[in-house]
């Protein structure tokens, strides 16, 4: 066993390490070396004191990923503008007298409200997210603003669990953003649910769209490619549930809604 261990031991030094290499050339077997003393002899890679382990059997161990630096906490206590990288933690409730309670201008954010509530007072913006890409809002609840959460010219972001409601126009706003991710978001009781605008490739998966005024889903206009609903539950909407306009999403299953127009998309009855 302990030729074994000794076999693996040297196989994994050289595969990954190349130690055998390490330290000049040996001298050939029987000669003696400036030292005066003979070194052992080589045996060819047989292993005279275990079983030979062939090499095809020895795992080579993972390369570590090089971590990556610790990101920059921000701890904020009320609206403000989101402009340098980091994680953004929302240490209490905030009530907006502002047009926009929560302008982002950043690329590589994370801004999780941790359950606090952010009310505007003013209609605007709870969020307003501009020319950037890589950023997560979670775990928001939003109310009493036109917009909640308003993406224009975003790439390759994340709207995570946040909870909307009573807004005046649309929950959630996409305009030229694409490659996003929408994902187990409720709303509730808004005049309009998402609105996806020139926007392709976004996901919208197991969101909850519940008692909007005018429409639960709108995708619009002939730009808006490849966008996929899945899991959606999307009910009690004042005209459609679904509502497609020159454009349709495509249908990843397990969507429930009603009432629908130009949306090629299968639903569960509500």
């Amino acid at each position: 066993m302990d030729g074994a261990r000794a076999v693996i031991a040297l196989l994994i030094c050289a595969t990954i390490l190349g130690c055998l290499g390490m330290g000049g050339q040996q001298a050939p077997a029987g000669q003696q070396n400036e030292s005066g003393a003979t070194p052992p002899a080589q045996n060819d890679g047989q292993n005279t004191s275990g079983p030979q382990i062939p090499p095809e059997n020895v795992t080579q161990q993972p390369q570590q990923p090089v971590p990556e630096p610790n990101p920059v906490i921000f701890k904020p206590e009320s609206c403000m503008a989101v402009a340098e990288p980091g994680t953004y933690l929302l240490q209490k409730n905030v009530v907006s007298e502002e047009s926009t309670c929560f302008s982002v201008v950043s690329s590589d954010v994370v801004f999780d409200c941790q359950q606090h509530e952010v009310t505007g007072m003013a209609g605007g913006y709870a969020f307003k997210v501009s020319g950037v890409s890589n950023v997560t809002i979670k775990n928001c609840a939003i109310s009493d603003f036109d917009w909640g959460i308003s993406f224009a010219n975003v790439r390759k972001s994340f709207l995570l669990s946040n909870r909307i409601s009573n807004g005046s126009k649309s929950a959630i706003y996409f305009l030229n953003s694409d490659d996003n991710l929408l994902d187990s978001n409720e709303l509730y009781s808004n005049v309009g649910g998402m609105q996806i605008f020139s926007s392709s490739r976004n996901r919208l998966t197991y969101n909850k769209i519940l008692g909007t005024v005018v429409y639960g889903i709108l995708v619009s206009h002939y730009s808006s490619r490849d966008n996929v609903l899945e899991g959606n539950r999307v009910c009690g909407s004042g005209t459609y549930d679904l509502y497609c306009i020159s454009t349709s999403p495509s249908d990843a299953g397990q969507n429930t809604c009603s009432a629908k127009h130009g949306c090629l998309v299968s639903c569960f009855e509500c």
